[in-house]
């Protein structure tokens, strides 16, 4: 089965492919975002400033990271080489890693939005 492009905005596009190998969650479909880098970042920060907001606490908000974290992963091609090493630092580390990891992308998102 061929894979369904669309675009999304001149930064962002979505790639479903059906035929992809069944290695992950989703019954074998694998989709891709690309977009900057520093896109990439605002969106997630803006996910951390609405989890502040909603009054969750950064435990609460590590803890939602680091299963974020896993299903991109399992789910998701990266869309650009940043992405990429954190996809490959993600699929080494052990769990505790990967929390760190976690933790440590949300606090650089939220830093980067808010300043």
């Amino acid at each position: 089965m061929e894979s369904r492009t669309e675009k999304y905005g001149a930064s962002k596009l979505f790639r479903i492919d059906p035929a992809a190998g069944g290695n992950n969650t989703s019954g074998g479909v694998v989709m891709e975002i690309e977009t900057s880098w520093h896109d990439w970042k605002k969106t997630l920060g803006r996910a951390v400033n609405a989890a502040e907001l909603m009054g969750m606490s950064n435990k609460q908000i590590n803890k939602s990271a680091y299963r974020l974290g896993e299903f991109f992963a399992k789910n998701f091609d990266p869309g650009n080489r940043e992405q990429r090493l954190l996809k490959e630092l993600w699929e080494v580390g052990a769990e505790e890693e990967k929390s760190a990891l976690a933790s440590m992308i949300a606090k650089l998102a939220d830093r980067d939005v808010n300043h």
